[in-house]
């Protein structure tokens, strides 16, 4: 089959279209004819060779995918071929055909696109388990949510309003203020502005009253990450989901 194959960790020219061995599904496993497959950040990070869980090379990337089920293996209940699926997986999805575990694999609504049930798996995941096991929310509170026009921010702006919060997106230029509002933020931060960390809280306060949020979560580190310390509420949560500014928070106890 046809995939995209890491022979050496690098940069995106590194990646080979070529010939790799067609997978088969084993026991409890389902094997998927991929029509559609996602590009996160995490992506970024097997492909470079900096992620924390790699497999030995030479190996497909890929987290998320959605297609039709081909063949199951022995044990497989939730599936059967020809049902439209939604996965997710280690790595894998850069494929004509991948191998998925029964229980990262999904049957799709019948109105459900591939493309968007490839697109939905990771970031909708990670920004529930961010907000609700590790946030604990609880409707009415306010949620501040950095990079808010990335794949994980948007998800967790959109399920932060669903489940009842108002919502404050932190984004770094005009045109993704403008795609956090379509995707429901009440009030919109921008980081890229100078003294950050003054100018973010008096942005907030101006928004929300000098109270500060409830919950933050944050995927961009850095500057940003200190500046979002400041506009936190009385017994706020703040949950670290990345660091794509590059550097890892720190809370400065002494």
């Amino acid at each position: 089959m046809q995939a995209l194959i890491i022979n050496e960790h690098g940069p995106l020219e590194k990646l080979a279209l070529g010939e790799f061995p067609d997978p088969q599904p084993g026991k409890g496993e389902v094997l998927v004819e991929v029509h559609a497959a996602s590009v996160n950040f995490p992506d970024l990070l097997v492909i470079g060779g900096t992620y924390q869980n790699l497999p030995p090379r030479p190996f497909v990337p890929g987290k998320d995918l959605a297609g039709g089920v081909a063949a199951v293996g022995v044990g497989v209940t939730r599936a059967k071929p020809g049902d439209r699926v939604m996965a997710q997986i280690e790595h894998g999805a850069f494929a004509e055909r991948a191998v998925v575990p029964e229980v990262l694999c999904f049957v799709m609504p019948a109105k459900m696109r591939y493309e968007e049930g490839a697109a939905m798996g990771l970031v909708y995941l990670t920004a529930h388990n961010a907000l609700i096991e590790r946030a604990q929310f609880r409707a009415g509170e306010t949620v501040l949510v950095t990079g808010a026009a990335g794949g994980v921010g948007l998800a967790a702006v959109q399920l932060a309003k669903a489940l009842g919060a108002i919502v404050i997106a932190a984004v770094s230029s005009e045109e993704k203020a403008r795609v956090a509002r379509e995707s429901g933020a009440d009030h919109v931060v921008l980081t890229n502005v100078p003294d950050l960390r003054d100018s973010l809280r008096k942005q907030v306060f101006d928004a929300v009253g000098k109270r500060g949020v409830d919950v933050v979560l944050d995927s961009v580190g850095g500057d940003v990450f200190d500046a979002c310390l400041r506009v936190m509420a009385w017994c706020g949560r703040l949950v670290i989901i990345g660091f794509a500014a590059g550097r890892s928070p720190q809370v400065k106890m002494g």
